[in-house]
Order: C-alpha cells, then structure tokens, then sequence
C-alpha cells in the first residue's frame, strides 16, 4: 500500500477515532472457519456497527503502512549502496559463523591436546585418530572463514557495516578459546609431534595437520580478499607456505 494504491475508503471511516476496540474485539469473536478450514459458503450477516469497526481497522492500517513507506522510501539495489535486507542478511551470516567458530577452534584445541596426551602414552592408533579429527575442524574452521562473506555485495557491506561497528584494534588473538585452549594444544602438538623427530609415524601426523592448516590459512587469506577492497590485487601472485607452526592471524 502506498499514495498510488492506498485504499480507498469513505472520509467517515477514514477519519474516524479508534472508538471501542474492546467491543470491537468481543464482537469479532464470532468470526470463526468451520472445521475443513475453508471459507463459509454461505455469507454471514455484518451488522452496521460490525461493518463500520472493520473499516476504521482498515483505515488504521493503511495510515501505519503509509508512514513505514515514508521512513524508509524504496530504492534500487546497487553496489555501492547496499540495501536494508542484504545488510541484514549479511550481518547474520557473519555472526553465526563466529559463534560457530570459536567451539570449533575450542574442539581443534581438544582433538590436538588428545592426540599428544595419546602419543605420550604409547597409543599411535589413538593418537592418529585425534590428529584426523583435529585435522577436519582446522580445515572447518577455514571453511567458516569463507561462509562468514558468502554475501553481496561483499567488499561495501564489511567495509561500512560490519568492521566499521568492532571495537578499534579488534584481533582474533583476544579470542579467550584460542588463548587458553588453541594456542597451548597446538605448542603441544608441535612439541609431540616435533619436525625434527625422524620417525615415519611423527611425519605422517605432520603432514596430515600441514595439509589442513595450510588450507586453513588459505581460505581466511581469500575470505579477506573478498572482504576488503583492493587486498585481492595485492596479495595475488605470492607464493604459499605451511604456516602450521605460526600463531593464527587476526579475525576480521
């Protein structure tokens, strides 16, 4: 409903006072569906005043439709103006993501701390079984990174909606999940499973965790790209590296 196709009703009705809404409520009691669901054949009586409440209902709803319409006028989508719902859309994208990654980034700190307590006490099948699962979730992890922008238009939304409302200096690195949990399970894991331990097993269990990590980092490398203007052109063309012993880098 707008001023092109609002309703048209008799000036009566249209400026009419609320009246009795209670009385109004009582008497659409008897508005009711027989039990299939469908509408009545044959028509029920409206009386006068029956008939004259509905149509101040009309009328007030069309006056709150009119004055939405004029708080927020519609407009076409373009990419450097992104609209109300791909704003909205992306926000909630973006932080479920984020409360889904930071239990997987807890659940990848457990699998790694299992995985070495396993090897220290002897059992390699076990502790292979935990490097793999800790293998998938570090390679999950990435995969969020790159579900958290599966928006568009990308780059305007993050730029102006969503880094714009974090806190100034915000980092991944004041994540409490990858300070107290990640970050001790993978200095342990590393220990454990050492490079320069020359045993097959060991190499086995590294390359297995390099393989996801190194995937890990290449979706958060892609998923900035995506996000930031310009980044793409900048950091194409460099050649990638196992970073499996590094600290992981900033979150958005």
């Amino acid at each position: 409903m707008g001023a092109s196709s609002a309703l048209t009703l008799p000036a009566a009705h249209a400026n009419r006072e609320s009246g009795d809404e209670a009385g109004y409520r009582s008497r659409e009691k008897k508005l009711f569906l027989p039990s299939s669901g469908v509408i009545p054949a044959q028509q029920g009586s409206i009386s006068d005043e029956e008939q004259d409440a509905f149509f101040s209902w009309l009328a007030r709803i069309d006056q709150a439709v009119s004055t939405l319409r004029s708080m927020n006028p519609p407009r076409l989508a373009t990419f450097a103006s992104p609209t109300g719902a791909e704003k909205f859309l992306a926000w909630k994208r973006w932080v479920l993501s984020h409360h889904l990654f930071i239990p997987m980034l807890a659940l990848t700190g457990h699998a790694l701390t299992e995985s070495s307590r396993y090897m220290d006490l002897g059992n390699r099948n076990r502790a292979l079984e935990w490097a793999s699962l800790a293998a998938r979730l570090r390679k999950g992890c990435g995969a969020l990174f790159l579900y958290s922008v599966d928006f568009q238009p990308c780059a305007p939304i993050y730029c102006s909606c969503i880094r714009s409302h974090m806190p100034a200096g915000f980092s991944g690195y004041e994540i409490r999940e990858r300070q107290y949990g990640y970050q001790p399970a993978i200095t342990r894991f590393n220990d454990t499973f050492s490079k320069t331990n020359s045993d097959s097993f060991t190499a086995v269990i590294r390359q297995l965790w390099t393989a996801a990590d190194l995937r890990y980092h290449k979706s958060h490398e892609r998923c900035m790209q995506l996000a930031v203007m310009g980044t793409e052109s900048e950091t194409s063309g460099h050649p990638q590296r196992s970073r499996a012993d590094e600290p992981d880098p900033p979150c958005l």
